[in-house]
């Protein structure tokens, strides 16, 4: 069984080794841009948007008030932008002259600044996360702040009746609507900071010679072997 030697780069002169050029170093891998992860941060901040729009539209908060003999059985219910009463036993209903908080003038500012956030991430945009993260700070601060008046709706009536008459109030169906919306942009705000983080450099152990000033590789002077 033979075996090949692979000789050194040759020199004109006796006892003369020239090192060859040393190997290009394969260029570091590229920041990695997560591809699904990015979308997946666009989708939420879309779904958190629509869930937010919606949430306007629906009552947050209801106040029943039904009494025995002649009455009839009263609905109040709240959203972001009005009171609605109606009468059960009639179907009727009618918007009084008083207005709520308006939570849905904040909401559906969070709502068009995620929609906004949707290009921005889709873009690669730098000021994604930022806008993100910021939208979904402010969407949870105002449900926090709609779960305070909830608190304080639901404690102002805590005796089942009163006077014969039996009131029964609760949470809307807005608010759940609301929690969604906001749990999606916050999901969002976690996606879009993850997709920024770089991959993990790989470390290049490839040998790599130094080229002198002069611009040549330096030559090596080997003894001559003593036979």
């Amino acid at each position: 069984m033979t075996h090949t030697a692979v000789l050194p780069p040759s020199s004109d002169h006796p006892g003369v080794v020239v090192l060859g050029e040393p190997t290009a170093a394969e260029p570091p891998p590229p920041r990695v841009r997560i591809a699904r992860v990015r979308l997946i941060a666009a989708v939420l901040s879309g779904v958190a948007a629509l869930l937010l729009a919606v949430g306007t539209l629906l009552p947050y908060k209801f106040l029943t008030n039904s009494t025995g003999g002649s009455l009839q059985t009263q609905r109040v219910e709240t959203t972001p932008w009005k009171f609605t009463i109606s009468w059960v036993s009639t179907g009727t209903g009618t918007t009084g002259n008083v207005h709520p908080p308006y939570f849905g003038i904040p909401i559906l500012v969070v709502a068009v600044a995620l929609l906004v956030s949707v290009a921005l991430v889709v873009r690669r945009a730098g000021s994604a996360r930022v806008t993100v993260v910021a939208t979904a700070t402010a969407a949870a601060a105002i449900l926090a702040m709609m779960l305070t008046d909830i608190t304080a709706f639901l404690s102002a009536y805590s005796v089942d009746s009163t006077a014969g008459a039996k009131i029964a109030v609760g949470a809307g169906s807005g608010v759940w609507v609301l929690s969604a919306g906001t749990a999606a942009a916050v999901l969002a705000a976690v996606f879009v900071c993850l997709r920024s983080r770089p991959a993990a450099v790989v470390a290049d152990n490839t040998d790599d010679t130094d080229t002198p000033p002069m611009g040549f590789s330096a030559p090596v002077i080997i003894a001559p072997r003593t036979p």
